[in-house]
């Protein structure tokens, strides 16, 4: 006897998605069809939501539990399990902000058209076994991709929804940095094309680390790929952060803003970090991701394109339910030219930054990755000519941020950012002055406003 897999995460994400998402429920019913699912729970859930949505035009949200109540009499032994179900949606209705509807949708899309050809796939079998070709052939023709429709054209004037949403809507936010940084920089949003400007040796993959970290402890999904650093000296990195400890015993010079902006230091001993003390780490860090999770990936340097991302993406997603909201990639420049790649190197890296600002889109999610600046910026602040390669990559970005530092700084700890590029409309070209130690893993330990500092 053969056991059919039921791929459960798929299922249960199709049903999150109705119950809690007004767009993903309006996109999906047009190509749902109940027979397609696998559990009978999830029929009779989606056949509420449906039903929901025919009556007040949006998902039922927090409604499910009483449509649930009204119904639970006609359940039987399917009671146990929606209420199960239901009981962890609401668990985690907090990480249910961060529902990533528009690439769950993709996803369900896939998920309704592999389950619709398996069916079909069967039932042309068995017709072909009964010796019924002919049946078998009308069944093959009859068949109709499963699609969403594919025009996105709004009704600029008519379109009453569009409208309310453009003018009313916040921008879908994953997190924010605090302090000086976040200020300067503002809220990082699912679409967002984030990159890093900075000389060699300066701190970049540091950086990325400490974004993809806090993108983590924000309850997101988060897939970090490097190719500068090997799987084990990574990791060492990350828990160094998550530890706030050095690689061997020794003494760490902190650095910290008086009241009066001028920088000081303290000096405090730090044990190294143990496999014992993050293993210890990993259960408290557990309680505070919750849903979210950060992945890591290396590779050799040119060894991985996009398109290698894209399908490690796919991996994640398909076998482990696994959709990431970010994505870092240490870094742009270093990965394998896309196959399809104009000849010239500086083409090529152009292609290559385009279809990462693309990737953003696809995963409706934020992509972060780091450029390394011309060599005359070791000896001056960044400028928008010192982009190595091909200015075009200021094109991509939503947003690009400098590091900026001059000798006597780095020896106090000091680093400067400023940001080259933004989409935002408030961006005033204001530079923040930010504390670290990389010797413990934190890119940022503190920052202020370059005006409320004595730095010079």
């Amino acid at each position: 006897m053969k056991i059919k897999k039921i791929n459960s995460d798929s299922e249960k994400n199709l049903i999150t998605g109705m119950i809690t998402s007004d767009h993903f429920l309006s996109e999906i019913i047009s190509i749902f069809d109940r027979k397609l699912l696998q559990t009978p729970y999830s029929k009779i859930v989606s056949d509420w939501c449906i039903d929901y949505f025919k009556k007040y035009n949006k998902s039922p949200k927090n409604d499910i539990q009483e449509i649930f109540k009204l119904n639970k009499d006609k359940l039987g032994e399917d009671e146990e399990v929606i209420e199960t179900f239901l009981h962890n949606l609401s668990e985690r209705a907090d990480q249910l902000e961060k529902f990533n509807d528009k690439f769950i949708l993709d996803e369900s899309e896939k998920y309704l058209a592999e389950r619709k050809l398996l069916n079909l796939s069967e039932i042309i079998k068995a017709s072909v076994i009964s010796g019924n070709i002919n049946e078998a052939e009308i069944l093959v023709a009859k068949h109709n991709k499963t699609a969403r429709p594919e025009s996105k054209a709004v009704d600029v004037i008519n379109d009453k929804q569009a409208i309310i949403q453009a003018i009313h809507e916040e921008q879908d936010v994953l997190f924010e940095v605090p302090g000086a940084v976040g200020s300067m920089i503002g809220p990082l949003c699912r679409g967002d094309f984030f990159a890093f400007l900075a000389p060699m040796k300066r701190g970049k993959t540091f950086w990325m680390e400490d974004f993809a970290i806090r993108g983590a402890m924000a309850g997101l999904k988060v897939l970090f790929v490097s190719m500068e650093m090997p799987k084990n000296p990574m990791l060492k990195r990350i828990y160094q952060y998550f530890l706030a400890a050095p690689r061997k015993d020794q003494d760490i010079t902190i650095p910290y803003f008086t009241e009066e902006g001028d920088v000081k230091t303290r000096t405090v001993h730090k044990k190294a970090i143990s496999s014992g003390m993050m293993l210890k780490k990993s259960k408290a860090l557990n309680l505070m991701i919750k849903s979210g999770g950060l992945r890591l990936i290396c590779y050799p340097a040119k060894s991985a394109s996009v398109k290698t991302i894209k399908n490690e993406i796919l991996m994640l997603s398909t076998y482990e339910g696994f959709y990431p909201d970010i994505v870092v990639v240490d870094y742009a420049d270093i990965l394998a030219p896309e196959p399809e790649s104009p000849n010239e190197y500086r083409h090529k890296i152009d292609h290559t930054w385009v279809t990462l600002r693309g990737l953003a889109q696809e995963i409706n999610g934020l992509v972060i990755t780091a450029s390394q600046s011309s060599r005359a910026s070791f000896s001056k602040d960044i400028e928008e000519s010192d982009i190595a390669e091909d200015i075009r990559k200021l094109a991509h970005v939503t947003h690009m941020v400098s590091l900026n530092q001059k000798k006597e700084e780095k020896e106090k700890n000091i680093m400067r950012v400023s940001v080259l590029a933004s989409r935002n409309e408030d961006f005033t070209g204001a530079e923040a002055v930010v504390l670290y130690q990389y010797a413990i893993g934190k890119a940022i330990l503190d920052s202020r406003d370059e005006k409320d500092t004595n730095i010079c």
